[in-house]
Parts: structure tokens; sequence; C-alpha cells
């Protein structure tokens, strides 16, 4: 059983403020049992798992992002992010081992780590050939004040929607919009079959779809 969504909105807005972080010399509850008692539900077990793990989440950020993630994103937006998906996930996970749950969590956040590499990396280079076009073409393109608002609106509910995808949904995505790889490549790289990303992709968009649709 995975966190009610109040509960996680809750956690991840004390994640978001910074008063998560667990204070130095506390003594720590059974990881374990945290871990249960949050998969049954338990917002106080949650706010803990996230108060004793969130200073270690944030230090391996700070430690593999790339200078250009850097530049573009704050260490505690990407650590939100990475409690999102976990904690969205929660139900899933399997105890293996003392350090089993911190390692679940710095694979999330590596994963959003590749993610925002691979998504800034995109939007410069769409930005470098967007600078060679024409003024009038530019100007054409950025539409009015109202225009530009509806499409910042737009673009957080994709982003949130984004979040709701499987990693490797996320992948197929990426390398099949984003980055213009064929279903052949995609395969390749991540060791499927052309059939089993096409499949992948449709179903992602789909899901996209479905949540980034004006209420």
């Amino acid at each position: 059983m995975s966190p009610s969504s109040g509960a996680r909105g809750a956690t991840l807005r004390r994640v978001s403020d910074g008063t998560g972080a667990e204070p130095a010399g506390r003594e720590p509850a059974c990881e374990r049992e945290l871990i249960e008692r949050a998969q049954a539900g338990d917002a106080g077990a949650l706010d803990a798992l996230c108060r004793r793990h969130l200073r270690g989440v944030q230090g391996f950020i700070r430690r593999r992002r790339s200078a250009l993630v850097r530049r573009r994103e704050s260490t505690l937006d990407i650590a939100q992010s990475v409690f999102r998906l976990a904690l969205r996930d929660l139900g899933r996970f399997e105890p293996r081992g003392a350090d089993g749950f911190r390692n679940w969590l710095l694979t999330y956040a590596e994963h959003a780590l590749h993610h925002r590499e691979r998504f800034h990396r995109a939007a410069r280079r769409s930005a470098d050939r967007e600078a060679g076009a024409p003024l009038s073409q530019v100007l054409a393109e950025l539409g009015t004040p109202s225009r530009t608002l509806v499409a910042r609106e737009e673009l957080a509910r994709l982003e949130q929607a984004f979040d709701t995808l499987s990693a490797r949904d996320q992948d197929i995505v990426l390398m099949a919009r984003v980055e213009g790889l064929s279903h052949a490549e995609i395969a390749a790289q991540l060791g499927i079959s052309e059939t089993a990303s096409r499949k992948a992709l449709s179903r992602a968009l789909v899901q996209l779809a479905a949540h980034t649709q004006s209420p």
C-alpha cells in the first residue's frame, strides 16, 4: 500500500521549504519499521523517513550534478522531485540491507540528474537553432503576454505529468521526442524490442495527454 496523496503532499511541502531535515543528534527509529508504517499510510513515519534522508539526497545531488544542471535548477528543487517520485512508488519498495532505502532514493536521484541533463542539453540545442532565426519569426513565436502565461501554465502541467511516468517511459519520451532517435536506436540503447519502444511511447503520450488537459 502506498501513502495517500494528502500525506505525500504534506511531506513534500516540508521538503520544499527546507524544514524536512532531521536534527543532528536525534536518535533514529528502526528504519524498517518506519518504512512499513509509511507504506501503510502513516504520515508521521513518512515525515521521519524524509527528514532522515533529505540531507543525504541533497549532498548526493550537489556532488553529482553537472555545471549545466547547477546553473538551471537548485539542489532543493531536484530533491523535491526525487522524493515526489520515490514516495509515489513507496509501495513497491522492498528492504534489502541496512542501506536499502538510502540506495533506493539515490537511484531516483541519479535518474533525475540524468533526465535533467538530457532535458537541458536538448533545450540548449533548441535555443542555439532559434538564435539564427529571423527576429520577426522569434517575435511571432513569442506571442502576446497572455499567450506566454498560458504556455508557462501548460509547461508546468507537462512537467508534473512527466513525473508520473516510469523511469523507462521518461527515457523513451526524451529519446523519441527530444533527441529525435528512431525506435530502432531506442531499442538498442535500452535493450528492448522496437515494438516495445513504440508501445511504451504511445502509452506514455496518452498518459501525458490525460494529465495535461485543462481542468
